[in-house]
């Protein structure tokens, strides 16, 4: 499996109105982890669990990037930014976005995903010396993502499964251009 095509879009909530602006390339994609997060209960009776519930929640996201910008990072963690000079404040707020992203499989089938509500922060600064050998040192970002005020969290679009002129197969074919949302029919 590959991973390429990372994205983030602004995401503006006013109540249960949500709004994406136009997707923006996050280049050098190394690699992306979502993972899913969820509350957890039991309920014994009679001396037996008769109920055990995992409620989906939202997931924690962690990329590897070869460089972000810091002009990026600025944008994502709320920072100021001017010229390329970004300024960390302990006021900062995280902006919330939808990260779109797209899985390559060996058989050259794809599977496109977007999480709408989330937010990424740069996990630190640092590096290593130049020695005898090649060392790459990349970019963290990580965060979670949660639901929007109806309840989504998440959508994915495998390219073996669309069929033929259908709503999903321009949702596909426009992923990287506007953020995916499957409406009600």
């Amino acid at each position: 499996i590959g991973i390429k095509n990372c994205y983030y879009a602004p995401v503006t909530i006013e109540g249960e109105s949500v709004t994406f602006s136009t997707p923006v390339r996050i280049p050098d994609l190394e690699s992306l982890t979502a993972e899913n997060t969820y509350a957890s209960g039991k309920n014994f009776a009679d001396n037996l669990c008769n109920i055990d519930i995992n409620v989906l929640t939202g997931a924690t996201l962690t990329a590897e990037f070869s460089h972000v910008s810091r002009e990026t990072e600025a944008i994502l963690g709320g920072r100021k930014y001017s010229n390329g000079a970004m300024e960390v404040n302990s006021d900062d707020a995280q902006k919330s976005v939808a990260i779109l992203y797209e899985l390559v499989f060996n058989d050259g089938s794809t599977e496109r995903i977007v999480y709408y509500n989330c937010t990424l922060v740069r996990n630190g600064n640092g590096g290593q010396t130049k020695t005898e050998n090649i060392n790459f040192t990349g970019v963290t970002l990580s965060g979670g993502a949660i639901s929007l005020p109806d309840g989504r969290i998440m959508l994915a679009i495998a390219s073996d499964e669309i069929e033929e002129d259908t709503t999903v197969k321009g949702l596909f074919d426009n992923f990287f251009t506007k953020v995916a949302e499957l409406k009600a029919e």
